[in-house]
């Protein structure tokens, strides 16, 4: 479970970091950073990318627990 957590959080902390600096140009150039969010097809993509892509981290941390357990489990015997 620890190492699911572990990989959901740095998976939303890079995120974060893509999204503020996505945020910061757009800023700088002097356009609106999430317009894009307004547009009915757009917001929904992105939302559905930054869910999978969570999951896909939560996946990984889950799965290197497993590997993790068996690898003990097995230096055990």
């Amino acid at each position: 479970m620890r190492g699911t957590l572990i990989g959901l959080g740095i998976t939303a902390a890079i995120w974060a970091a893509l999204v503020g600096a996505y945020a910061a140009i757009e800023l700088v150039r002097g356009n609106m950073p999430f317009a894009m969010l307004q547009w009915h097809v757009g917001g929904k993509f992105v939302f559905i990318v930054v869910l999978c892509v969570l999951g896909l981290g939560a996946l990984i941390g889950y799965t290197s627990d497993r590997i993790r357990r068996q690898q003990q489990q097995g230096l055990r015997r």
